[in-house]
C-alpha cells in the first residue's frame, strides 16, 4: 500500500534525475548567443597550461596561461609551447579549436654545474659555473699537483715545481718556480755559471750575456761568447761588439776590413756585407809565432827584420811566410843584385837608403801577391840604379831620392805609384 503511494513519487525523482544528468550533458553543448554567434563548450575550452611547458588546462572557460591568451573558441593557449585546448561537444575541431599556440619562451638558456661547461679540469685550473656562465678558476698558490713535471699550484693555473724554497731539497733556493743551487742568486760569476747568476746549473741568460753553449740562453743561440738574439753563423758576422762595433748579443757583420775569424782567404777580408772581399791598400795581420832564423834583425811582433848591412848582394832574400816583412839594405852595395821574395800575403818594405853607392842596385824585388809593397831609394849615388818593382794586386809604390829610378812593374796592382 505504501509502496504503492511512494512508486508514482520515485518515478518522479528518477525522472528528475535523469533530467539532471541530462540537462548536465546539455551543458556541455554549445550554445546559441543573441548576436548569433556560438559560444563555446564549457569542457571545449580548453585553459593554458603551466609557464614554460605549455600543458592543457582544466575544461571549461578558465583563465588564460602565462604565456598569453589563445583566440578562438578552444580558450587560452599555455605558455611555452602553447597547449592545445579540447574540442567541445558539436564542437567539432572548427568550433572548438584550441587556440592559438601560446608566445611563452621556455626556460632560459646557460650552466647549471661545472660539469655542463666545455674543456678539461686540471690539477691547478678546474672548470667554473657562475651565474649561468661557464669559466675556469685557478687553485690557489701551493696547493700540491702532479701534472707537467711540476708539484704545486702556482695560482696562474701552471702545476709549477715550486713557488718557494720550503718545496725545494736542502740548500736549494726557490728562482723563477725552479728548484736552483744557492750560487744561482748571489749576485756574483761562480760555479758552472756562465754570466752572474745566469747559465750553466741556474737559469738561461738575457741577450748579451756570456755563454758557451745555447743551453746558457733564454734565446737559445750563443755566438762569441754571448747569448746572441738571431742564429748568427754566416759568413763575416758576429754577435760580439767587439768583433761588429755594435752591442753584444745583436747578430751583424763584422767592421770591414777586418777578419777577426779567419773566414776569408789569404789577401781578403770582411767587407761588411757578409762577404770576403779583396780590399785596395789594406794591411792584414800576419799570424806571427816564434821569430825565424831568416830575420837576422830580429822581430817586431809579427813583423820580421832582415838586416843587410852586412853582404846580402847576388843571394835570394826570402821572408818567412807569417810575417810582414821589412829588408834593410844599408850597406854599400849591400843588396846589389840581390833577389828579394816578399811574404804572399802580407806587407813587404824594402829600404835602400845607405849612404854609400848602389846599396839597392839592379836588384829585383817581387812584391806579395795580396800585401802592400814599397821600394824606398835614399840618397845614396845609384841606389835603385837598374833595379825593378815587381807589383803584386795590392798598393805598389816607388819612392827615389837619386835620379836614377827604378823600373816600377804595376802589372794589376790596384793602385801603382812609380817615381
Amino acid at each position: 500500500m505504501m509502496l504503492g503511494r511512494l512508486g508514482p513519487a520515485l518515478l518522479a525523482l528518477g525522472v528528475l534525475g535523469v533530467g539532471c544528468h541530462l540537462l548536465s550533458g546539455v551543458a556541455d553543448l554549445p550554445t546559441k548567443r543573441s548576436d548569433g554567434t556560438t559560444s563555446p563548450s564549457a569542457s571545449g575550452a580548453a585553459a593554458g597550461g603551466q609557464a614554460g611547458a605549455g600543458g592543457e588546462g582544466p575544461a571549461g572557460g578558465g583563465a588564460a596561461g602565462t604565456g598569453g591568451e589563445a583566440a578562438g573558441g578552444g580558450g587560452a593557449g599555455g605558455a611555452g609551447a602553447g597547449g592545445t585546448g579540447a574540442a567541445g561537444m558539436g564542437g567539432a575541431g572548427a568550433e572548438g579549436g584550441g587556440g592559438t599556440a601560446g608566445t611563452g619562451a621556455g626556460g632560459s638558456g646557460g650552466c647549471q654545474s661545472p660539469e655542463q661547461c666545455a674543456g678539461q679540469d686540471t690539477d691547478c685550473r678546474i672548470r667554473s659555473c657562475v651565474a649561468g656562465q661557464c669559466g675556469f678558476e685557478n687553485q690557489a698558490a701551493g696547493l700540491p699537483c702532479d701534472e707537467q713535471g711540476g708539484k704545486v699550484c702556482d695560482g696562474d693555473g701552471q702545476c709549477v715545481p715550486c713557488v718557494s724554497a720550503s718545496h725545494c731539497p736542502p740548500g736549494q733556493i726557490c728562482k723563477a718556480q725552479q728548484c736552483l743551487p744557492a750560487h744561482c742568486d748571489n749576485a756574483k760569476p761562480d760555479g758552472p755559471e756562465t754570466d752572474v747568476d745566469c747559465g750553466g746549473d741556474c737559469p738561461p741568460c738575457q741577450i748579451g750575456k756570456g755563454c758557451k753553449a745555447g743551453a746558457d740562453c733564454q734565446s737559445a743561440s750563443c755566438a762569441d761568447g754571448v747569448c746572441c738574439g738571431s742564429v748568427c753563423q754566416g759568413k763575416c758576422e758576429a754577435c760580439a761588439a767587439a768583433k761588429t762595433g755594435g752591442a753584444d748579443g745583436t747578430c751583424g757583420p763584422v767592421v770591414p776590413g777586418t777578419d777577426p775569424d779567419a773566414e776569408c782567404p789569404l789577401g781578403q777580408s770582411c767587407k761588411g756585407a757578409g762577404a770576403c772581399a779583396f780590399v785596395c791598400g789594406q794591411k792584414l795581420a800576419p799570424p806571427g809565432g816564434a821569430c825565424p832564423g831568416e830575420c837576422t834583425g830580429g822581430c817586431a811582433g809579427s813583423l820580421c827584420i832582415i838586416d843587410c848591412t852586412g853582404d846580402c848582394s847576388q843571394s835570394t832574400i826570402a821572408c818567412p811566410p807569417s810575417f810582414a816583412c821589412e829588408v834593410r839594405c844599408s850597406g854599400k852595395q849591400s843588396c846589389k843584385e840581390a833577389s828579394i821574395e816578399c811574404p804572399a800575403h802580407y806587407s813587404c818594405r824594402v829600404k835602400c837608403d845607405a849612404a854609400d853607392v848602389q846599396c839597392c842596385q839592379q836588384a829585383v824585388v817581387h812584391c806579395p801577391q795580396t800585401g802592400t809593397c814599397q821600394l824606398e831609394c835614399g840618397a845614396g849615388l845609384q841606389a835603385c840604379d837598374q833595379s825593378a818593382l815587381v807589383c803584386g794586386e795590392n798598393t805598389c809604390s816607388a819612392s827615389c831620392q837619386d835620379p836614377e829610378k827604378p823600373m816600377v812593374q804595376c802589372g794589376s796592382a790596384c793602385s801603382c805609384t812609380a817615381c
